[in-house]
């Protein structure tokens, strides 16, 4: 399993002890293309997109641009987490089917693939 061309699906969000789990009726996820240096995806609300840069195994995600959609205020904070937290990527690693990002202030994304591959989104 590989970092791009792979639906990532966010399965959790740690920030030190704190484990979150997704909030139901919300699906966040990402997709690294990169052919255009792209991250796209879903934000449990909006989509974004945002450039990004791997280099070994440390990640840099640029800030993210959204559409402007609204839904009810617990995934729009969801939202806004998972957006700060994204552009605050440092490294990350992809072992057994799961992506894990280590972002800074001790975040960790963690999220597995998705049932269908991604190519150029």
């Amino acid at each position: 399993m590989v970092l791009e061309n792979t639906l990532w699906v966010l399965v959790s969000f740690a920030e030190h002890d704190d484990l979150r789990h997704v909030l139901e009726g919300s699906q966040i996820n990402v997709a690294f293309d990169a052919a255009q240096g792209k991250v796209s995806g879903s934000a449990g609300c909006n989509r974004y997109f945002a450039g990004f840069e791997v280099k070994g195994n440390a990640l840099t995600i640029g800030m993210p641009a959204t559409t402007r959609m609204m839904c009810r205020p617990a995934i729009m904070e969801q939202e806004q987490m998972y957006l700060a937290a994204l552009e605050s990527a440092r490294t990350y690693e992809v072992t057994g089917g799961r992506l894990r990002v280590y972002c800074s202030g001790g975040i960790v994304l963690t999220f597995a693939a998705g049932p269908t591959p991604v190519s150029g989104e």
